[in-house]
């Protein structure tokens, strides 16, 4: 057993890529992210988790992860972290907002939902 840190959320995070299990890639995400000591470990690991929440079609927290991932990523000031962070297409979050509140608003930035019902969710 690995000591709380970003060793063991990288080994988490590795051990989530490798699962073909959608609910145990998940847990191994979440995981990952309470361990996770540095923004770029959470960047890299929310953007997995995004992925996992899109695949089984829970797009709340699919933009909750989007959103936490890229304040993090910021917080490197890497430009491949930032990158990795914001790798889901702005026109998929836009499809996904408007699912998520019903309307079709423009967005107020690449994860946020609109202002016009969600005051920016």
């Amino acid at each position: 057993e690995l000591p709380h840190g970003n060793q063991r959320a990288g080994a988490l995070y590795m051990r989530a890529k490798v699962t073909t299990d959608i609910g145990s890639q998940r847990e191994l995400l979440l995981r990952a992210l309470a361990d996770a000591d540095d923004p770029a470990t959470a960047a890299r690991t929310n953007a997995l988790l995004v992925r996992n929440y899109l695949y089984s079609g829970d797009l709340e927290s699919a933009l909750t992860a989007a959103r936490a991932g890229d304040l993090q990523a910021q917080q490197t000031n890497d430009r491949s972290c930032i990158a990795a962070a914001s790798g889901i297409r702005p026109s998929a979050w836009s499809r996904a907002s408007t699912i998520l509140c019903g309307c079709s608003a423009p967005t107020t930035s690449t994860y946020s939902c609109c202002t016009a019902c969600c005051r920016g969710r």
